[in-house]
């Protein structure tokens, strides 16, 4: 079967131009629109979750475009405390929504290598299915520590955790076909796990599925930037 990679990724390219209109719109609407009018503002909050939803997963169209032609990392020293704290606020609404408590917990933490966008495309993917698979009334951590020349992003959850069994195979393409039913995988209806996996490796880290004090947990690791 021929690569059509290239193709992906003009693509989402071309889908992100509608959308940028469209959330313009909303946004002019919502300056005029009167606060009196709470249906209708919600309906616009609605609107706006969904195009935040879109944006992410034409984002992630070309991450498995990118991930497909086998493109180098575009690493370079980032702040991660700065991703992290605009990955969780980016969540906020949805978790708000799902009834879903959100904490973060920032360490003051070296640089890291690493492609920030990428970064943060994973956290938007990895909170997603945090909220997706909590509970109302619990929450959805955020960690950033470091340690040994690496720094890790943690997102924690009080959803189901995934088997160790599966683990491996929540982050791969085969897993995604054929354990999409399965209640341990924690797959949902889309597929933020495996883009999780392929925007982490892209970005030049890596991301372990695992458990910590009974809640599920999903780690992002990487490098020190050495100046």
């Amino acid at each position: 079967m021929p690569d059509h990679g290239d193709l992906v990724l003009l693509f989402a390219h071309d889908l992100r131009n509608p959308l940028a209109a469209i959330v313009a719109n909303l946004c002019y609407l919502r300056s005029a629109i009167k606060s009196s009018e709470p249906d209708v503002r919600g309906a616009l909050a609605d609107a706006e979750m969904a195009c935040a939803a879109l944006d992410r997963m034409t984002r992630n169209l070309a991450v498995i475009g990118k991930a497909s032609l086998n493109g180098p990392a575009q690493c370079r020293p980032t702040g991660l405390r700065e991703v992290v704290s605009a990955a969780a606020l980016r969540a906020q609404p949805a978790a708000k929504l799902s009834g879903v408590e959100m904490d973060l917990d920032c360490e003051d933490v070296p640089q890291a290598l690493v492609d920030p966008d990428l970064i943060g495309l994973a956290l938007d993917n990895l909170l997603s299915n945090s909220i997706q698979h909590s509970p109302p009334g619990r929450r959805v951590s955020l960690r950033l520590s470091s340690a040994a020349h690496r720094v890790t992003v943690t997102v924690l959850d009080d959803g189901p955790v995934v088997p160790q069994a599966l683990r491996e195979a929540a982050l791969r393409a085969d897993g995604q076909r054929s354990l999409k039913s399965h209640e341990g995988g924690r797959y949902g209806s889309g597929l933020s796990l495996f883009c999780a996996g392929e925007a982490v490796r892209l970005a030049g880290a890596a991301l372990a599925v695992g458990e910590s004090g009974g809640r599920c947990a999903f780690e992002i690791s990487a490098r020190v930037a050495h100046c």
